[in-house]
């Protein structure tokens, strides 16, 4: 190989080079910017899930209001039938 032909040959791999190092950066800022999305949906996933977890929570606690005349823990005793008929029995009255 003469030297011209190996000075053009280090010609093209240092060209080789730039665009593999631009590529290289490219690939990077893309990489970040979807590990940056994927953080923001899961922050939002996270909230949502807070979100409507509380509500539940909320919900049960206003529907179990437990009858004046019974202990908690009796009351907790009983089955879903047996709280309802309770307290179908209390409102009767």
């Amino acid at each position: 190989m003469s030297m011209e032909e190996m000075q053009e040959q280090i010609i093209k791999m240092q060209e080789q080079l730039k665009e593999f190092k631009t590529e290289n950066e490219t690939l990077k800022n893309k990489l970040t910017e979807k590990e940056e999305r994927e953080k923001e949906l899961m922050e939002h996933n996270q909230k949502l899930f807070l979100r409507i977890t509380g509500k539940k929570e909320e919900e049960t606690e206003e529907e179990e209001e437990i009858p004046f005349c019974i202990d908690k823990d009796i009351y907790d005793l009983l089955s879903d039938r047996e709280k309802k008929e309770l307290i179908d029995l209390i409102e009767e009255e």
